[in-house]
């Protein structure tokens, strides 16, 4: 179809009192300016630069839609999709399977890098703009070169860090419209840059890396007792940071960095190597990102661990204890941790000799804590975050609690404080009817309402976090590594 200036003009300038699906003509506009995809595997390489310093990428695409994303500076990174799902690549450089936001956020990138993303759910929004949707709801929006109508600038919408990539430098090596320069903003602020060098058809591997050989077991095969004690609901474990003296680390599926106490992390004298980013329920903060030479788990040793460093006191006084620091998933994920919070007791053995039984749940990580599916209401289902470093049994994020009504006309319910590491914020709490998940019926859950928060407890696409006093009667077996945990 020959794409007239009339409809030219109607894709980069009209503006539209509700966003509708594009015309036949537009997207034909679209697919002419993205080119012709590959038949043939290809990949593409250059240098990366992040706030820890230069390094390199290689992306590597299939015209199934598979690929991998991965870049290496003194951290790597990446995400990437296979035969097996979504996955993401932290920097622990440990990779786990994705879902969520996560997902969605690395498949949109891939696609548009792939010269596919002309077949979305596209609709015209502000001048300039398109607006990609996904079930229904606006999740992107796609600014687009007024002379070339490639994409300048994907904005995803809803998210509180205001993420946003930018493109330029636009050519065809293969057919293909490749960008030479890619950025990534957060709040307007930049975070990361591709620079591509080489574009080349040839088959690449699109399965995470395998992971790093940085863990020992004292008792290969065997399950291993660590020293434990009750912090409330919450359990918390002696670890020593390389340093031979061992102090109270809270277990804390939440944190998907673990953290350590700014008063340790001064005593080992360790050199940052970038800002790293630490949410909770009053938003996000900017926090310096260390390498531990060794952590000391008793029977488990880890090597070259990056952690945040964060003032831990607060933390602390909330437990009743002095803490050393917070183990996040990517420390747990590199064992498989059974936590009795009836008993106070934790127990690890290594992954590789673990079999998940056939009642485990599968879990996701969005993008670095654990989130399982789960129904608490007729016709109402979402996901939620497993934080066992939280002392509630049940949180439902501010969203949910106004998407679906949950605390209205209930005069059973009081107002309480939810502290997280930066302050405190306001919710309900009282029972919630029933919660079902992993297979199971839960009667009259104890539940806490947020009314508003910045941070880790008012994201829209997650219903609520599941903390560690749900578990307070139960075994929690976290087979992390393997995608999956088990309630008992």
């Amino acid at each position: 179809m020959k794409c007239s200036p009339v409809l030219i003009g109607a894709l980069l300038s009209c503006a539209c009192a509700a966003p509708r699906a594009l015309e036949d003509g537009e997207r034909a506009l679209l697919r002419r300016a993205a080119g012709t995809v590959p038949t043939s595997p290809w990949s593409v390489s250059g240098d990366y630069r992040d706030g820890s310093g230069d390094g390199t990428f290689e992306d590597h695409f299939t015209p199934s839609g598979f690929f991998s994303r991965l870049h290496q500076t003194r951290l790597p990174g990446g995400v990437g999709r296979d035969a097996r799902g979504d996955w993401i690549l932290p920097a622990d450089g440990l990779a786990r399977p994705a879902g969520g936001s996560a997902a969605r956020e690395s498949r949109l990138v891939a696609e548009l890098l792939g010269g596919t993303w002309p077949e979305w759910d596209l609709r015209r929004g502000e001048p300039g703009r398109l607006e990609v949707y996904l079930d229904g709801q606006a999740v992107a929006e796609v600014e687009l070169e007024a002379r070339t109508h490639l994409p300048r600038r994907l904005r995803f919408l809803g998210d509180r860090s205001q993420r946003s990539y930018t493109f330029s430098e636009w050519t065809s090596p293969l057919g293909l419209a490749l960008p030479g320069r890619v950025e990534l903003t957060h709040g307007g602020r930049p975070v990361a840059r591709w620079m591509r060098r080489t574009a080349v058809l040839t088959p690449g591997a699109c399965a995470p890396p395998p992971p790093p050989r940085d863990t020992t077991f004292a008792q290969v095969g065997r399950w291993s007792e660590l020293t434990t004690r009750r912090a409330g609901t919450r359990l918390v474990v002696q670890a020593s940071p390389g340093d031979g003296v061992a102090g109270w680390w809270l277990i804390d599926t939440g944190a998907g960095t673990s953290i350590l106490d700014r008063r340790r992390a001064r005593g080992l004298a360790l050199t940052p190597i970038t800002q790293g980013s630490l949410v909770d329920a009053q938003g996000r903060v900017e926090r310096p990102l260390v390498r531990l030479g060794e952590l000391d788990l008793e029977a488990m040793q880890v090597r070259g661990l990056p952690l945040l460093v964060s003032d831990l006191s607060g933390a602390g006084e909330g437990l009743g204890l002095s803490l050393d620091g917070i183990l996040g998933n990517d420390l747990l994920m590199r064992a498989v941790f059974e936590l009795d919070f009836s008993a106070g007791r934790v127990r690890l053995i290594d992954a590789e000799s673990f079999d998940p039984p056939p009642e485990a749940t599968a879990v996701a990580f969005d993008p670095g804590a654990p989130v399982l599916q789960a129904s608490f209401a007729p016709g109402e289902e979402g996901r939620l975050r497993l934080d066992t470093g939280s002392d509630s049994a049940l949180i439902f994020h501010g969203p949910a609690v106004r998407r679906w009504g949950l605390t209205r006309s209930r005069e059973d319910l009081e107002t309480v404080r939810v502290r997280g590491l930066e302050g405190e914020v306001l919710a309900d709490r009282g029972p919630h009817p029933w919660l079902r998940l992993a297979g199971r019926r839960f009667e009259s859950v104890p539940a806490t309402y947020m009314r508003f928060s910045r941070g880790a407890l008012d994201r829209a696409d997650l219903a609520g976090n599941l903390g560690a006093a749900f578990f307070r009667e139960r075994r929690l077996t976290l087979a992390l590594s393997h995608g999956c945990i088990v309630i008992d």
